[in-house]
Formats: structure tokens, sequence, C-alpha cells
């Protein structure tokens, strides 16, 4: 299938629906302390926002709890409402008492997702004992990239990339921490730090010669990033000279996304500019006001390639762990928000699964056992729209974070919303 038939295909799919509007009754998920250890079955909710429903929540029900100080210091975070509306990019209601109130830029749906998500990525690439478990998976993918390479070579593939590394052509974590190079080396082998390791395998990815993904899944990779550059619809490049020194997507300044040492770069939204309105996945993520930053994630499916081609067996939760560190270390310098990493991972995967199909010589070249975890982790995102058929767009909560049963990222997701609660409570002042 080529890359057109699957954008097609995607597209089909979409336009065969011939209902827009219904109505459902939603759900609202608690997770008590023991559930946080555990995957949780996502609920199915209605993508398209029933603003009948006397129970959703206003923006008053926001308001009293950041004023209830004795409550806010006592919430089981997790277990309320309000963050998984916020992780399912439900829509938050005024009241009509409400509407002429004149609320901070930050309450808007789309900031206060951009402020999360933010959070998020800073305390999950900061966590050392959640680097140590996502680290231990990119030492997995370089331990069989290396036994792959020097099948062929007198010396390792770890070897021959590390020398090269000063030209890397990546720089997830360049503009942020400031590691000098043999300290960055060290990080990886110690699993000290994910985001330097991804970086790692993105550059060697981009090699052509033999150093990373090879001649076949290079070609199918850039089969991939076509269809993800036509649903992304064209990017322009263009920087106003702003530099930040904060961590994540949040177009606010916000001391606890800061960097230690106030080092600063040109954050990757500021440069790469989309078209809201071009194409099915940009004016869903508009509509439902998800974070746009640089479209569809072709980094994103750089890293997928480079995993299946190592025949790095992961299972489903060490997946999941992965397509989290990409996004991560990619929002962490602005980015991607989570959406456009998820979208691309779909995709990659229907792509890869209809490959293997008409071409039976790639099961030889990538690890089956992890396309069938890709398979089980991304099965429920709707990648391209919201009228999508499983109607789960920009439900993170539901087809992402309640399946990670590893309870670090659970501890890592209960400290951003506990910071995102102090950052709006002291916006309301």
């Amino acid at each position: 299938m080529t890359a057109v038939s699957i954008r097609l295909t995607f597209i089909s799919k979409i336009k065969n629906l011939n209902c827009l509007w219904f109505s459902t009754a939603l759900s609202l998920l608690f997770l008590s302390a023991c559930q946080k250890h555990q995957a949780v079955d996502p609920v199915t909710v209605d993508p398209v926002r029933n603003f009948n429903q006397p129970e959703f929540p206003h923006y008053s029900y926001y308001l009293n709890l950041m004023n209830l100080k004795e409550t806010k210091n006592h919430l089981k975070i997790e277990a309320d409402p309000f963050f998984t509306i916020i992780e399912n990019h439900n829509e938050f209601r005024k009241s009509e008492s409400e509407k002429e109130k004149q609320l901070p830029d930050q309450f808007k749906n789309i900031n206060i997702s951009s402020i999360y998500e933010s959070f998020l990525v800073k305390n999950i690439i900061h966590d050392s004992e959640l680097n140590k478990i996502i680290s231990a998976i990119y030492i997995k993918i370089f331990q069989k990239m290396d036994k792959i390479y020097i099948e062929n070579h007198t010396e390792s593939w770890f070897a021959i990339a590390s020398e090269r590394w000063d030209q890397a052509i990546f720089t997830t974590l360049h503009f942020i921490e400031n590691f000098e190079f043999d300290d960055k080396l060290v990080k990886i082998k110690n699993g000290e730090s994910f985001a330097l390791s991804l970086e790692f395998l993105l550059f060697n990815a981009k090699k052509q010669d033999g150093l990373g993904i090879g001649s076949k899944m290079t070609e199918i990779r850039d089969e991939i990033y076509q269809v993800i550059t036509q649903e992304r619809g064209m990017r322009f490049d263009k920087h106003n000279g702003v530099l930040r020194n904060q961590y994540g997507i949040a177009r606010f300044d916000i001391p606890k996304l800061g960097t230690s040492d106030g080092r600063s770069w040109a954050p990757a939204w500021d440069i790469c500019h989309v078209d809201t309105n071009d194409g099915n996945f940009n004016r869903s993520m508009n509509q439902l006001q998800i974070p746009i930053r640089c479209g569809l994630s072709g980094s994103t499916n750089i890293a997928l390639a480079s995993l299946l081609k190592s025949k790095a067996d992961l299972n489903p939760e060490e997946v999941r762990l992965f397509i989290l560190s990409v996004w991560a270390s990619i929002c962490a310098v602005g980015g991607h928000s989570l959406q456009e990493s998820l979208s691309a991972a779909r995709i990659s995967t229907d792509f890869l699964l209809e490959k293997i199909i008409t071409d039976p010589d790639l099961r030889n070249e990538i690890s089956e056992k992890t396309l069938e975890s890709l398979r089980e982790v991304t099965q429920k995102i709707d990648p391209l729209s919201y009228e999508g058929a499983n109607k789960t767009f920009g439900k993170y909560y539901d087809v992402f974070f309640s399946q990670i049963e590893t309870h670090t990222f659970w501890e890592m997701r209960k400290k951003s919303q506990n910071e995102l609660l102090e950052y709006l409570t002291q916006e309301t002042h």
C-alpha cells in the first residue's frame, strides 16, 4: 500500500461517518491511591461536547476548588474529575453568571492543556527513578543494535556511533542541559537520562551509512514521513527572535518550568508553524483546543522506525514508556504536544502492519513482537480527527495514561497536577 493510499484510507474512514452529533452519558473515572499502580480500563466518553448536561463542570467548580485551601491540601488529586477533563480535552463551561467574568488567558482550555503538559514533561524528564526505568529500555535497544552491527564489523555500533555524535543533527536537550560530550555518554550508559538516549538514537537514525536503521527501513520510514507531512500540511519556519528558558509548550512565564541555570533557546513552536485549518488533524486540534506546535510528529516516526529496526523485543508497557519518552523529550524544547506524537505513532503502526502483509521480507528486518506491542498500545487512538471511528481523538487519559502501569509515572502525574493547581491559584489572585 502506498503512502497516498494509506492517507486516503484514513480520510475515507472519516468521511464515511454520517452522524456528527450524538449524546451519551458522561462517565467520570476516579482513581484511588492503589489504582495508580495498575493499568486502568479507559472510559469511553462523548468527544462531541454535550453542553446541556447540568452536571458538567463549570468554571465555578474549578474556582471553588481553588478557594478551598483545606480541600486542596487534602485532595487526592488523581481522583478528581478536573484532571481527567483536562487530559481528555473535555470542555469547561461558564455558567450564565460567569460569562461576564474576565478570567486570565491561562484559564483558556488550550492554555491550561499547554501548561499541564509542560509540567508533566519537566517532572518526567527530571525524575531519577523514571529515568532509570526508561533508560533501561534504551540500553536494551542499543545492545541489540550492537549485536546486529558487530556481526559484519569489527567494532560495535555503539562505539562507532559515539565517535560521530559530535555531529548530532537532533538536539533534544542540547538547548536545555549544557552537558559535556563525555558526560552525555556516561549518563546514557548509566541510565541517567532517557532524553539523551533518545537524542543518540535519533541522530544515528538519520545516518545513511548502516549505523542507523538500514536501507529497507529507511525507505519505509520515509514513506510514512510522507503520509505524516501530507496530513500535517505545510510547515514553515519563522523565528521572532524571542528566546525561552523554560521546559515545555506553555506560552507564559512560569518560574517552576525554568531551567536550573537559566539557559535559553529558541522554542520549536516559535520556529515551525502549521495552518490550523489545513487538514482533518489540524482542524480537530483547533476545534478541541488541543495545543498545536509543529504538527504531526515526524520525529516520533523516526524513533519508532529505529526501535523496530533494532529488533529489540519490547512488551506493551515498554512501548508505552518509549512513546512517553519520545513525547517528553521533544515537548521539553517546545516541539510537540502529546497528541502530535500519539497520532504519529498510530499512523506509523498502521502503515507497518499493512506493509508487513505486502512485503513479507520486512519480517526479517524488524521485531514482530514490538510491532504487535505497538498495535496494542495505539489501537484505541484516533489519529486524525475527533470524528474518527473510535471517537477517542484527544483523549490522553482514556487511550494512553490510564494504561501505564509504572507507578513512578503516576507519582509524576500527581506532582504535575499539584503544580498546575498552585500556578493557576496564583493567577486568580
